[in-house]
């Protein structure tokens, strides 16, 4: 789809992740990852933006930065009129016009470059306080200093580029007999255990079969933003995917959880076939995926530190465009964070 603009993945001198503490032999850091585009590194005489995220969003982030970075003309693909946008500049010059930059009208020389590295959350994080990064991913809202490594996160600021999130599905019986929503305390009841039979959730008369993956799932996120514990209600894992929905599929009172984007993408149509969407009941209303409010997705933040500067407007505004937006769509693992 984006023929000519793939990120080339390198190493970049400087950007190893580094934490507030001093750092010693024995606290070895995780060396960052970055993208860019070949021709671009002194075409710009502009400071680069330099943005830093989680492996959940580097692909995408880093595609549109190359995108960004060779600065198509409006006859060339990808280019913003190609999804809407009335206008007849380069790329980045369209978005960084917006923002009171000037434009270079020049293949190859956006009016800054972009690199995106890619490091832990606290990591992340870190380089933002320190000033070492202009815009960075930490996976999720920080919700605590402590947490993330850095003196304070007061001053970070969200700006949500895509959506996230989990799923949770049942089998067709189960849907049928009329469970078709429950509350987010009962899902969390039955991934703990503490409810073992659908009867107890106004359902029927049927023993719970929870399918999850390897022990790495349901991932640390889920856990930490939905469950409030283990899932120790677990009946049995599989490794694939497919395994596990079949799985369900197999047991009249099964349950599981995928991806909201494997869920809603072509991928997954033979899978969908006997099973059932569960839907979630927020505060007396029923809510499904992939709105913000069902309790297992979640907005994938960009942060700056205090308001964004006009660069770093005019890249999160390509993010946020129906371009860039086509990029979250087009890669697996994440939705868009508008629309749908």
């Amino acid at each position: 789809m984006l023929a000519g603009c793939a990120a080339i993945v390198g190493s970049l001198a400087g950007c190893a992740g580094l934490r507030s503490e001093p750092t010693t032999d024995s606290t070895a850091r995780t060396t960052t990852r970055t993208a860019a585009t070949p021709g671009t590194s002194a075409a710009s005489s502009a400071d680069p933006l330099r943005v830093h995220v989680t492996d959940e969003s580097f692909r995408q982030i880093a595609t549109v930065a190359a995108s960004w970075n060779v600065n198509p003309g409006p006859e060339e693909y990808p280019h913003p009129s190609d999804f809407g946008a009335d206008t007849e500049m380069h790329a980045a010059d369209h978005f960084a016009a917006r923002r009171g930059l000037e434009p270079t009208d020049e293949r190859g020389r956006p009016p800054f470059p972009v690199v995106v590295g890619t490091a832990d959350a606290s990591d992340n994080a870190w380089m933002l306080g320190e000033g070492r990064a202009d815009l960075a991913g930490t996976g999720l809202e920080p919700t605590s200093a402590e947490a993330l490594g850095v003196a304070d996160v007061d001053e970070f600021v969200p700006h949500v580029v895509a959506k996230g999130g989990r799923q949770v599905v049942v089998s067709r019986e189960v849907h049928e007999a009329g469970v078709t929503a429950l509350t987010p305390a009962e899902i969390r009841d039955i991934y703990a255990g503490r409810v073992e039979n659908w009867r107890e959730v106004g359902g029927p008369d049927r023993e719970i079969f929870l399918a999850l993956g390897a022990e790495a799932t349901p991932n640390r996120l889920f856990q930490r933003r939905f469950l409030d514990g283990p899932e120790t209600g677990v009946d049995e894992r599989f490794g694939r995917v497919e395994q596990r929905l079949r799985a369900v599929r197999e047991h009249d009172g099964g349950l599981t959880d995928v991806d909201v984007e494997y869920w809603r993408s072509k991928r997954s149509a033979d899978e969908r076939d006997g099973l059932g969407p569960l839907d979630a009941l927020v505060d007396g209303e029923r809510v499904a995926p992939p709105a913000l409010r069902y309790p297992s997705v979640y907005g994938v933040p960009l942060f700056t530190r205090g308001e964004p500067t006009a660069p770093e407007r005019a890249f999160l505004d390509a993010l946020l465009s129906a371009y860039g937006q086509r990029v979250f769509e087009a890669h697996y693992g994440l939705l868009p964070a508008t629309g749908r």
